[in-house]
């Protein structure tokens, strides 16, 4: 959210931004819906909602940092996407009791990024 606030304030190439995105690559979203296994019941993760804010930052910085971020993101949506086209709910506590219609609709509006539908995702 901070890259994506630093890039419609017109800081899209920021120290900050760089540094936040160097950190997301490096942290990534490789472990689908996982919860940190010190307390599964109170961990901060969001997976679903972590995926699509970073997705938008990750956009707005766009290069090098886009064309690393993107692919992995697709192709650990598409592999954990259900045969009925639904993603699981998220293993958070709390995003969790939106069941799946939730994480669907993050994990679409994810992988439409590039298509720019939404004004958030427009350079």
């Amino acid at each position: 959210a901070g890259v994506l606030a630093l890039a419609h304030a017109g800081f899209h190439h920021s120290p900050e931004a760089q540094a936040t995105g160097r950190w997301v690559l490096e942290h990534g979203f490789d472990d689908y819906n996982e919860v940190m296994p010190f307390d599964q019941h109170y961990s901060h993760d969001r997976y679903h909602y972590g995926l699509f804010n970073c997705c938008q930052g990750m956009y707005q910085l766009g290069g090098e940092y886009w064309q690393a971020f993107y692919p992995r993101a697709v192709a650990v949506l598409l592999e954990n996407q259900r045969p009925q086209g639904s993603w699981p709910a998220d293993a958070h506590w709390h995003d969790g009791q939106f069941g799946e219609a939730y994480t669907t609709a993050l994990a679409l509006l994810t992988l439409g990024a590039p298509n720019q539908l939404l004004p958030i995702f427009q350079r």
